[in-house]
């Protein structure tokens, strides 16, 4: 993005803002764009050029734009930060005013990619493009793999010799990563998901209804998140009673079960957690 910027709107072009309570990875680059930057100062000095904006808020975003900005990397569906997915005014709303200031549209979808919300990208929910999307996790199906997609224009500014990676198109992973999406991308698999997502999703705000321990559900098909009234400490205590989940934030039960996860199993982890609940 910076090298597309660099190229195309001046060497100034630098700038990159993301959002606070996003996540983007532990490396020097993707821990520079991720708000627990401004958290973590033993791990300084990040890369510079960096602002956050708030998620789901626009106006706060044109606040941070100018000339000098060269890209904006969202998740559609923020993990780390609580579970909480992007509006459709907010991402339509983004895709327009990077069309409008020429600016590079980075999506991660490490976490919601992949089939995880019901659509194999989770942007695609939204009904925009994204310039330059991220991908890993899911893709390989338990497998380490990670994959850039990007638009002509971007992608064509990696020519050879100006980055690289190591491991990049290993072909175990490649072919593991292939598998993988032959099974997750199909309307039967995909409609699978969106049916026991609902089901979940039904249960949990069910759950909700009858106990003050929980104040909200959200998320999107099979990433969901209990913002819980009580710590989020519950996780030792669903361990205790066979159930591993994890958390997202300070107060946000994460519940990311397998894509083939049925609905009797879902029954199953609801009874843990109501069990669990009543005990703290």
């Amino acid at each position: 993005a910076r090298k597309w910027a660099h190229n195309n709107k001046g060497e100034d072009c630098k700038e990159i803002i993301g959002f606070y309570n996003g996540f983007h990875g532990r490396s020097y680059g993707a821990a520079s764009v991720t708000y627990k930057a401004e958290q973590q100062p033993e791990f300084a000095p990040y890369v510079p050029g960096v602002k956050f904006a708030h998620f789901n808020d626009i106006d706060s975003v044109h606040a941070l734009v100018n000339d000098n900005t060269a890209a904006i990397i969202v998740e559609p569906v923020q993990g780390e930060g609580g579970v909480t997915p992007a509006t459709q005014d907010f991402m339509t709303a983004l895709r327009a005013l990077c069309d409008e200031r020429e600016i590079v549209l980075i999506i991660d979808e490490i976490q919601c990619g992949i089939g995880r919300i019901g659509t194999l990208y989770a942007h695609s929910q939204y009904g925009i493009k994204a310039d330059i999307l991220a991908l890993a996790k899911g893709m390989g199906g338990g497998f380490p793999v990670g994959a850039m997609l990007a638009r002509e224009p971007f992608a064509m500014e990696l020519t050879p010799g100006t980055h690289g990676t190591t491991y990049g198109g290993n072909p175990l992973a490649a072919n593991v990563a292939l598998a993988v999406l032959r099974e997750i991308n199909t309307p039967d698999f995909l409609a699978h998901v969106n049916e026991v997502g609902e089901h979940l999703r039904a249960g949990l705000e069910a759950l909700a209804a009858n106990s003050n321990k929980i104040n909200e559900i959200r998320g999107l098909g099979l990433m969901l998140g209990a913002d819980m009234a009580v710590p989020v400490d519950v996780l030792s205590a669903l361990r205790g009673n066979g159930m591993m989940a994890t958390q997202a934030g300070a107060t946000t039960l994460r519940l990311t079960p397998p894509l083939i996860v049925s609905k009797e199993e879902c029954d199953q982890a609801l009874e843990i957690l109501d069990k669990t609940l009543k005990e703290l």
